[in-house]
């Protein structure tokens, strides 16, 4: 992903919805949010930034890990399409 660990962790209650409160959350191997038994674990962590000319992006590397339960396509994909739409960033 293209943004620092402070733009995830503010995006991620609005962009995981209910499932947030029942999020294990670790970027950086900080743990920011510890569920005992989490529905997703989120895991993040800084990678190098990218730079084109003069502009730097920052790049995160991202992980979510469902437990075996909830490991089916139809409980995921709403989740990813859900995350995916809400920390889409375009220019124009």
């Amino acid at each position: 992903m293209g943004c620092t660990s402070q733009e995830l962790r503010r995006w991620l209650p609005s962009a995981l919805g209910d499932l947030y409160p029942l999020t294990s959350i670790e970027i950086d191997q900080e743990k920011f949010q510890e569920q005992e038994e989490p529905h997703l674990r989120l895991i993040a962590s800084t990678g190098k930034p990218h730079q084109i000319a003069l502009l730097i992006i920052p790049t995160l590397e991202v992980q979510f890990l469902f437990p075996r339960q909830l490991n089916d396509l139809s409980t995921i994909d709403p989740v990813m399409a859900k995350f995916d739409l809400y920390t889409r960033r375009g220019g124009g």
